[in-house]
Order: structure tokens, then sequence, then C-alpha cells
């Protein structure tokens, strides 16, 4: 068998398994960020700036404690629905 038709055939097992609930599902968590409504996502955001460590690799102190900066970058709001 072709490279092609080897393609081919992965590309028609993957759209075949679209249509499984679970796969729906797996791909509206991922991608979507959809939860169940007793759940609530949190996303991580890297940040590349130089604020991530100082010269010797070490997290910089920061004035400010994690949950701080988590609530102003997601509403509680958001979090809670």
């Amino acid at each position: 068998m072709g490279r092609l038709e080897t393609e081919n055939q992965n590309l028609r097992k993957e759209k075949e398994a679209l249509y499984s609930p679970e796969k729906v599902e797996e791909l509206a968590r991922e991608k979507l960020g959809y939860t169940k409504p007793h759940e609530f996502a949190i996303k991580v955001i890297k940040n590349n700036s130089s604020e991530i460590s100082n010269e010797e690799g070490k997290p910089p102190h920061s004035s400010k404690r994690l949950w701080d900066k988590m609530k102003e970058e997601a509403p509680l709001k958001w979090l809670l629905r």
C-alpha cells in the first residue's frame, strides 16, 4: 500500500472516530475548554518574558500571590460557571 493510500485510510478512521460521543467530548474539552456542570476549567498561560526567571534561573520574587494573579487573569464568575 502506498503512502497516500495509508494516509487516506488513517484519515477515514479518524473521521469515523469523530462520530463517537467520547471523541466529541474529548475535543470539546481540549479545543473549546468545555466543562460539565459540576466542573471548572483552569487555563495555564506560559509567559516567555524575563519575569519567569532571573539570571540564575530561579523564579522571581513577586509581591503578588499566585491566587491574586489568577483572579486578575480569569474573573471568578468565569471560574464558577
